[in-house]
């Protein structure tokens, strides 16, 4: 029998099956070993999100995620933003900018807003679209490794600290605390359903509430948009 080229469809179903048992194999694996197990198997079998320097030229191109364009997303910036507290917000520490969508909200309610991304282009981004507003900086940083000397009011972590490992996040809560002033809150906001990420946002969250000091003073599991599940917590420092 003569044998023939796969189609452009059994090609695609193939690769469809590859990845789903790529991450099948992956988050089979407590979340705890999860990144050690990713950082030693081939990048192929790896998601994207979960190799080195991902991040490194995902901004390139603008707003990949759809922040300024999604109306799921002003439904979470809204919610976010209330957890954040009634008044001025005070010195605001934002992890994980991205394009600076949260990062101009904040600045309409804060004194001083310092934003946050790995993405050096993300940043590019935030400091051109704000360049206006002299109460904002915008930094390429890798937390936990790099983080602020700096004191702050509030920390807002959105769909961000499950790209971290659990050891990374823990080192990640522990910065978070010493930043923190007296009185000052931690808002956490993540999408659950599962992704390419190490963690998803249950995990994540779950490792947060397991090893901060702070008062766990809010927990919500919402929707922003049919489907789109998220947890919520906010944390307040004595």
């Amino acid at each position: 029998m003569d044998s023939f080229p796969p189609t452009r469809a059994a090609a695609r179903r193939s690769r469809q099956a590859l990845i789903r048992g790529r991450e099948a194999m992956i988050f089979a694996v407590p979340d705890r070993w999860r990144d050690r197990v990713a950082s030693a198997l081939p990048a192929r079998l790896v998601p994207p999100e979960m190799r080195p320097g991902f991040f490194d030229h995902f901004f390139d191109e603008g707003d990949p995620f759809g922040f300024d364009r999604n109306p799921e997303e002003r439904l979470k910036f809204d919610r976010t933003l209330a957890l954040c507290g009634d008044g001025p917000l005070g010195r605001v520490l934002e992890l994980g900018c991205a394009v600076g969508s949260f990062t101009e909200i904040l600045a309409t309610r804060a004194s001083e807003v310092l934003a946050l991304d790995v993405s050096q282009a993300a940043v590019d981004q935030v400091a051109r679209r704000l360049q206006d507003q002299p109460n904002v900086r915008a930094a390429a940083m890798t937390i936990p490794a790099e983080f602020p000397d700096e004191t702050f009011d509030l920390v807002v972590a959105s769909d961000v600290l499950y790209y971290l490992s659990v050891e990374e996040l823990k080192r990640c809560v522990t910065r978070i605390e010493a930043c923190l002033a007296a009185g000052g809150a931690f808002v956490a906001v993540h999408y659950v359903p599962r992704m390419g990420s190490v963690l998803n946002g249950d995990e994540a969250h779950d490792v947060v509430v397991a090893h901060t000091t702070l008062t766990h003073v809010l927990a919500e599991r919402t929707e922003f948009g049919a489907g789109r599940t998220y947890r919520v917590d906010r944390f307040e420092k004595a």
